[in-house]
Protein backbone atom coordinates (compact mmCIF):
# COMPACT_ATOMS: atom_id res chain seq x y z
CA UNK A 1 0.00 0.00 0.00
CA UNK A 2 3.11 2.14 0.47
CA UNK A 3 4.29 3.90 3.59
CA UNK A 4 1.91 5.39 6.41
CA UNK A 5 1.25 9.50 5.90
CA UNK A 6 1.98 9.91 10.11
CA UNK A 7 0.18 12.95 11.13
CA UNK A 8 0.91 14.31 14.51
CA UNK A 9 -2.46 14.56 17.20
CA UNK A 10 -2.83 18.47 16.12
CA UNK A 11 -2.43 17.83 12.19
CA UNK A 12 -5.08 14.94 12.82
CA UNK A 13 -7.43 17.21 14.95
CA UNK A 14 -7.06 20.12 12.56
CA UNK A 15 -7.79 17.83 9.63
CA UNK A 16 -10.77 15.86 11.39
CA UNK A 17 -12.05 19.67 11.71
CA UNK A 18 -11.62 21.04 8.61
CA UNK A 19 -13.30 17.80 6.89
CA UNK A 20 -16.22 16.42 9.92
CA UNK A 21 -16.72 19.97 12.01
CA UNK A 22 -20.56 21.22 11.52
CA UNK A 23 -19.75 24.53 12.67
CA UNK A 24 -18.88 25.91 9.11
CA UNK A 25 -16.52 28.73 10.23
CA UNK A 26 -14.96 26.12 12.64
CA UNK A 27 -14.66 24.34 9.71
CA UNK A 28 -13.36 26.60 7.34
CA UNK A 29 -10.77 27.80 9.86
CA UNK A 30 -9.30 24.62 10.84
CA UNK A 31 -8.80 24.08 6.74
CA UNK A 32 -7.09 27.05 6.34
CA UNK A 33 -4.50 26.35 9.09
CA UNK A 34 -3.67 23.39 7.32
CA UNK A 35 0.22 23.69 7.12
CA UNK A 36 1.55 20.99 5.20
CA UNK A 37 1.91 18.95 1.99
CA UNK A 38 0.78 16.15 4.06
CA UNK A 39 -2.28 17.69 5.55
CA UNK A 40 -3.43 18.73 2.32
CA UNK A 41 -3.09 15.19 0.90
CA UNK A 42 -4.79 13.99 3.80
CA UNK A 43 -7.47 16.51 3.38
CA UNK A 44 -7.92 15.36 -0.56
CA UNK A 45 -7.65 11.38 0.26
CA UNK A 46 -10.59 12.23 2.66
CA UNK A 47 -13.03 14.91 0.98
CA UNK A 48 -16.39 14.33 0.40
CA UNK A 49 -17.04 15.51 -3.17
CA UNK A 50 -21.18 16.38 -1.86
CA UNK A 51 -19.57 19.00 0.23
CA UNK A 52 -19.32 20.95 -3.56
CA UNK A 53 -15.15 22.11 -4.68
CA UNK A 54 -14.88 25.38 -2.50
CA UNK A 55 -12.21 23.22 -0.35
CA UNK A 56 -10.60 21.32 -3.31
CA UNK A 57 -10.23 24.90 -4.98
CA UNK A 58 -8.57 25.80 -1.98
CA UNK A 59 -6.37 22.88 -2.17
CA UNK A 60 -5.44 23.11 -5.65
CA UNK A 61 -4.40 26.75 -5.04
CA UNK A 62 -2.01 26.47 -2.57
CA UNK A 63 1.69 26.44 -3.09
CA UNK A 64 2.34 23.86 -0.48
CA UNK A 65 -0.07 21.13 -2.89
CA UNK A 66 2.34 18.56 -4.44
CA UNK A 67 1.72 16.92 -7.99
CA UNK A 68 0.53 13.75 -6.75
CA UNK A 69 -1.78 15.50 -4.41
CA UNK A 70 -2.74 17.84 -7.90
CA UNK A 71 -2.73 14.47 -9.86
CA UNK A 72 -4.79 12.50 -7.68
CA UNK A 73 -7.82 15.48 -7.28
CA UNK A 74 -7.71 15.45 -11.26
CA UNK A 75 -8.66 11.95 -11.97
CA UNK A 76 -11.21 12.00 -9.05
CA UNK A 77 -13.03 14.77 -10.83
CA UNK A 78 -14.25 12.22 -13.74
CA UNK A 79 -14.89 15.43 -15.91
CA UNK A 80 -11.34 15.73 -17.85
CA UNK A 81 -12.42 13.81 -21.18
CA UNK A 82 -15.24 16.43 -21.98
CA UNK A 83 -15.35 18.77 -24.82
CA UNK A 84 -16.73 21.51 -22.90
CA UNK A 85 -17.83 22.67 -19.88
CA UNK A 86 -20.75 20.87 -18.62
CA UNK A 87 -23.92 22.65 -17.15
CA UNK A 88 -24.21 20.17 -14.59
CA UNK A 89 -21.21 19.62 -12.72
CA UNK A 90 -19.41 22.86 -14.75
CA UNK A 91 -17.40 23.75 -11.28
CA UNK A 92 -15.85 20.22 -11.53
CA UNK A 93 -15.11 20.53 -14.79
CA UNK A 94 -13.56 24.31 -14.01
CA UNK A 95 -11.30 22.54 -11.20
CA UNK A 96 -9.98 20.42 -13.77
CA UNK A 97 -9.27 22.44 -16.50
CA UNK A 98 -7.12 24.89 -13.70
CA UNK A 99 -5.34 21.74 -11.81
CA UNK A 100 -4.27 20.82 -16.15
CA UNK A 101 -3.14 24.60 -16.38
CA UNK A 102 -1.29 24.63 -13.22
CA UNK A 103 0.18 21.12 -13.74
CA UNK A 104 1.49 21.76 -17.21
CA UNK A 105 2.93 25.28 -16.44
CA UNK A 106 4.81 24.03 -13.37
CA UNK A 107 2.97 25.34 -10.49
CA UNK A 108 3.23 22.26 -8.36
CA UNK A 109 6.63 21.62 -6.95
CA UNK A 110 6.17 19.46 -4.47
CA UNK A 111 7.11 15.74 -5.75
CA UNK A 112 6.63 13.88 -2.19
CA UNK A 113 3.44 11.92 -3.08
CA UNK A 114 3.38 9.39 -6.29
CA UNK A 115 -0.01 9.13 -8.43
CA UNK A 116 -0.25 7.31 -10.50
CA UNK A 117 -3.31 7.34 -12.91
CA UNK A 118 -2.29 4.21 -14.53
CA UNK A 119 -1.98 5.34 -18.04
CA UNK A 120 -5.72 6.02 -18.01
CA UNK A 121 -6.66 6.34 -21.66
CA UNK A 122 -10.00 7.71 -23.35
CA UNK A 123 -12.78 6.16 -22.46
CA UNK A 124 -14.75 3.94 -24.54
CA UNK A 125 -17.38 4.47 -27.52
CA UNK A 126 -16.20 8.87 -26.65
CA UNK A 127 -14.87 9.70 -29.94
CA UNK A 128 -15.34 13.46 -29.43
CA UNK A 129 -14.05 13.47 -26.32
CA UNK A 130 -11.12 15.79 -25.45
CA UNK A 131 -7.91 14.54 -25.26
CA UNK A 132 -6.07 14.13 -22.59
CA UNK A 133 -2.08 15.65 -22.47
CA UNK A 134 0.38 12.96 -21.75
CA UNK A 135 2.03 14.73 -18.69
CA UNK A 136 -1.72 14.29 -17.01
CA UNK A 137 -1.18 10.63 -17.66
CA UNK A 138 2.33 10.16 -16.09
CA UNK A 139 2.96 8.76 -12.59
CA UNK A 140 4.43 11.38 -10.09
CA UNK A 141 7.59 11.23 -8.65
CA UNK A 142 7.66 10.78 -4.92
CA UNK A 143 6.24 7.97 -2.39
CA UNK A 144 3.60 5.72 -2.61
CA UNK A 145 1.74 6.61 1.00
CA UNK A 146 -1.28 5.01 2.80
CA UNK A 147 -3.65 7.96 3.90
CA UNK A 148 -5.90 5.75 5.68
CA UNK A 149 -6.89 7.32 8.98
CA UNK A 150 -5.20 3.93 10.46
CA UNK A 151 -1.90 5.29 8.79
CA UNK A 152 -2.37 8.88 9.89
CA UNK A 153 -2.31 8.45 13.00
CA UNK A 154 0.45 5.65 13.36
CA UNK A 155 0.51 3.66 16.90
CA UNK A 156 -1.60 6.35 18.15
CA UNK A 157 -4.44 5.44 16.13
CA UNK A 158 -5.28 2.45 17.93
CA UNK A 159 -5.66 3.96 21.23
CA UNK A 160 -8.10 6.68 19.98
Amino acid sequence: MGRPLFLSAEQRQRLETALYEEDSAVQRAAFTELQTPEELHAFASHYNWDDGIRDMRGVIENPLCDRGTALMIYWLTDGVFLLDRPQYGGEVWDLAMEIEKRFLSGFYLGRNFCFDPGGSGQPDGEAEARRVPKEMKMATPGEIVDASWEALGGAESSNS
